[in-house]
This record gives structure tokens, sequence and C-alpha cells, in this order.
């Protein structure tokens, strides 16, 4: 994939006063009460898909990240208290979107070639900063063929100012979290 060029790319950091365990533990833990407002485009976005029968009615208890590989996202790359990527190879402008299989790693994410998909990689990167944690995210987005990059960058027009929105919103729910964990430690 390193040959091909992104269609979509947006970033996103914030500096967490919290040690990057805490960090870790806060963005696993994420809920979609966590984020309110941002739940509301999530709520949207999935109408369709439950007018379908295809998505059930959410599991409050369910994290961010289960609910993400339960709508297709696959974690390629996982290093405890350092960094996540999370997958999905989809026809994500469908109403109710096509995925391909979850990939299983990065190598088999790379790989995937079949025409009229987009491959979405959330990356999500954590350092050490002397007691606090330098958090980023970063969404890639790559088109497997361009009728699949014409469809996704129409999409993205609709999509990628809410999905900015859950990142930002994303980041700072982690940081409250990781900072009533640091209190909580004392």
């Amino acid at each position: 994939m390193t040959h091909q060029q992104p269609i979509a790319e947006m970033r996103h950091s914030r500096i967490v006063p919290a040690p990057p365990e805490l960090v870790w533990q806060a963005l696993l833990g994420l809920r979609a009460a966590d984020l309110p407002l941002v739940g509301l485009f999530v709520v949207i976005r999935d109408i369709p898909s439950r007018l379908a029968g295809r998505l059930a009615v959410e599991d409050a208890s369910r994290t961010l990240v289960e609910r993400a590989a339960h709508s297709g996202f696959g974690i390629v790359r996982r290093e405890p208290g350092r960094a996540m990527e999370m997958a999905r190879i989809a026809r994500f402008w469908q109403p109710v979107p096509t995925n391909a299989a979850v990939p299983a790693d990065r190598a088999e994410f790379e790989a995937f070639a079949e025409p009229g998909f987009a491959k979405a990689l959330i990356t999500f990167e954590l350092t050490a900063l002397d007691g606090r944690t330098a958090v980023e995210t970063v969404t890639t987005v790559w088109a497997t063929d361009d009728e699949a990059k014409r469809r996704f960058r129409l999409y993205w027009l609709l999509a990628g100012g809410p999905a900015g929105l859950l990142r930002s919103a994303l980041l700072a729910a982690a940081e409250r979290r990781a900072v009533a964990l640091a209190a909580e430690a004392g």
C-alpha cells in the first residue's frame, strides 16, 4: 500500500496529564455514553443498517473498541500502552456499508485489492512525556480503484466533518477518563 496515495487522511492529537498506561486504559474503556453529542452522529449513520436488520440495538456496556470490532474493524496491531491500529475494508458510501472480510493483520489489510472498496486504517499512538502522554490518532483511507476513490470522496464530503469531531471528542473523553484514573490512583 505504500505505493498508493491516501484519498483521505486526518490527524488529531492531545497531551494528556497522565501516564501512558492510564491513557491506554482510558482509551480502551471509552463507551458511547462518554461522547454523547458525537454519539448522535453515529446513531444517525446507523439508521439504514438498523432498518435493514443488520445492526441490533447497541449494548450500552460495549466499549468503542468492541463496537468498532462489531462493525467490521479488525485490530491489526496492538502494543499495549503504546499503539493500536484498527482496519476496515468496506463500501462506506453505501447506506448499509458492505464490508470485506475483517483483516486479521496489517499484511492482509495491505494486500487486499478487490475493486470497489475503500480501506480505512485508524491508528492510536501514545508517547510518554515525563508523567504526561502525547496521544495521536491518524485516520487514513485508500481506495482499491478509481470508482471507489470517487465514491468515497463524495461520501467523505458528508462524513469527514463528523468523523473529525468524533476523533476530537474521543481524545477529550480519554483525557477526562485518564485524569480521573490518575486521581483515583492518588
